[in-house]
């Protein structure tokens, strides 16, 4: 719904690549709750990251622009696609792209025009399904102990393990992780 009111009125929906909503309860998933709509902007998106002030569950979101001249050498992109969006893309058969395909195939040349009508139609539905964003990790200022705990908090909270020991465990280790950011973010500032 969201992605389709983006098309019908030309605009740019930004999410982060990590979790923005980290829950204390380990039977509920991290999520993304924040997101950037942007419609006619000049500026170029730099990025967007999830700042982890691990003071609560929910994580804010920077987003940072630059200059519309050109794009940021220094800044390195990946590009992701959703797939969920593609197959949904590629269910649709009344499109231009697949219109030229004949009904009854019985020559060679029917058969290299289908296939490249059906190349042409995926690789532009996957072209509309993809975004580029920055290839570096949100988590890149924080130290690899750190980094680690939070993989370890967040693997049973992924696994919605409903064993009370391990929910207990993924508290001991987000109490850990905050006290370990904190104590980076006081070093840090000095």
């Amino acid at each position: 719904m969201l992605a389709t009111l983006a098309e019908d009125h030309d605009l740019a929906i930004i999410a982060p690549l990590t979790p923005t909503y980290l829950p204390a309860n380990v039977r509920h998933r991290p999520n993304i709750l924040d997101l950037a709509i942007l419609k006619g902007v000049v500026l170029s998106l730099n990025s967007i990251e999830t700042v982890h002030c691990l003071g609560s569950d929910h994580l804010p979101v920077l987003l940072k622009l630059g200059s519309s001249t050109g794009e940021n050498p220094n800044i390195a992109t990946k590009t992701i696609i959703d797939w969920k969006r593609v197959s949904t893309a590629l269910e649709e058969v009344d499109t231009p792209n697949l219109n030229v395909i004949p009904d009854d195939i019985v020559s060679n040349n029917d058969i290299d025009t289908a296939i490249g009508a059906l190349t042409k139609h995926i690789r532009s539905v996957v072209k509309r399904c993809q975004r580029k964003v920055p290839a570096n990790s949100d988590r890149r200022g924080l130290p690899a102990d750190v980094r680690e705990l939070i993989r370890a908090k967040t693997q049973p909270c992924a696994a919605r393990a409903s064993h009370s020991n391990i929910g207990s465990r993924a508290q001991a280790l987000q109490r850990e992780v905050k006290a370990r950011v904190r104590a980076k973010m006081i070093t840090g500032a000095t």
